[in-house]
């Protein structure tokens, strides 16, 4: 994972697929699926609810290039900045930003 933001009302997570077999990184769909899966289920318990949680929905997207990661990277970050919710994302404590894999 390079990079994950939570907001109020949607989160951006930026990952890279491990390989399962034979040079084929693992689905999307699967990981998105099992994420939404993993995550309204614990939220559930904190919130003491039951049923769904997530939307049915998602947008993912294909990075290209270094450049790219850095453009979208900028983006996600730039969420909560956005929104006048804080003034720079340093400020904004629901991200994580993995950038010792960003040299490679």
């Amino acid at each position: 994972m390079y990079c994950c933001l939570v907001m109020s009302n949607h989160v951006h997570v930026i990952l890279k697929p491990l390989i399962e077999k034979r040079d084929t990184p693992y689905s999307l769909s699967l990981i998105m699926k099992d994420h939404k899966d993993f995550t309204a289920h614990e939220a559930n318990i904190i919130l003491h609810r039951k049923g769904q949680f997530w939307l049915h929905e998602n947008y993912d997207h294909c990075i290209r290039n270094r450049d790219e990661l850095y453009r979208i990277i900028g983006y996600v970050l730039n969420n909560p900045v956005k929104a006048e919710l804080v003034e720079n994302y340093q400020e904004w404590k629901y991200y994580w930003l993995n950038e010792n894999d960003l040299y490679m």
